[in-house]
């Protein structure tokens, strides 16, 4: 029987890629010995042995220069704007392995009165904003708190199971853009949460239709009080969000 062994940093992306993953299967993870004949992935950690090696990339945009020093070893893609770029500019083969969600066990949003917004992510990228969003969201009716602490899957359910609306509002990152993926939207959407956010480029690729954009601060003010008067249309972005997150769970 063919075994397969995951490496990984210390770090969100590791639990989430290797920690997870490797319980959920049945893997090792990080073993010292005995893998040298097993089907090996490395999380943000460049592959150094196995029998058949993939590096999982997630976002490690820096690593993109080794990839073409070894053109023998796998590459995983977490979203499929990363595997079309992936294929279109390295040899190496390309396998799309999607970013799973947080809610293993499908738990669902209570039905009751959309009361608040939240934002689950790096503080550098979203700070910032923080103010004017949170000020902005009080003249409509709307608390809101922000989750900078998503080292553990305990705090990042809780964080969902406290909030109605999901805010994705971020400095945009040009230099990795292409190896960003949608997974606020499948953690929200798995709850049957709505997310306004920008439309970044990951989100529309795997996400049109299942979220709302905005362009503007004022914009997804506007569309944050849509969603809290207008309980059809909330309703109908959270079974949208909700089926396609199933695609995300990590049974598949």
């Amino acid at each position: 029987m063919i075994e397969m062994s995951f490496f990984r940093k210390k770090s969100v992306c590791g639990k989430i890629r290797a920690d997870q993953i490797s319980k959920y299967l049945g893997a090792k993870l990080n073993p010292l010995n005995g893998y040298e004949n097993d089907i090996c992935i490395y999380v943000k950690r460049f592959p150094s042995g196995g029998r058949e090696q993939y590096f999982d990339i997630v976002d490690a945009h820096r690593s993109l220069k080794h990839l073409k020093r070894r053109p023998d070893i796998g590459v995983i893609a977490i979203s499929r704007i990363a595997e079309n770029f992936l294929s279109n500019e390295f040899k190496n083969k390309v396998v799309f392995l999607p970013q799973h969600h947080c809610n293993f066990d499908r738990i669902q949003r209570p039905d009751r009165e959309v009361k608040m917004a939240g934002w689950c992510g790096d503080k550098r990228s979203f700070s910032r904003y923080e103010n004017e969003i949170r000020e902005k969201l009080a003249k409509i009716g709307i608390d809101f708190i922000a989750c900078y602490d998503f080292r553990t899957h305990a705090r990042v359910m809780k964080f969902y199971n406290s909030i109605d609306v999901q805010i994705v509002w971020r400095k945009r990152a040009n230099f990795n853009k292409m190896l960003k993926n949608p997974l606020k939207l499948s953690n929200a959407g798995s709850f049957g949460i709505p997310t306004v956010s920008m439309p970044e480029d990951s989100f529309v690729s795997e996400y049109d239709g299942c979220f709302v954009p905005a362009n503007t601060i004022d914009e997804m003010v506007g569309r944050v009080e849509q969603l809290k008067k207008d309980q059809i249309f909330y309703k109908e972005i959270a079974e949208k969000c909700k089926e396609r997150a199933e695609q995300y769970h990590i049974s598949n």
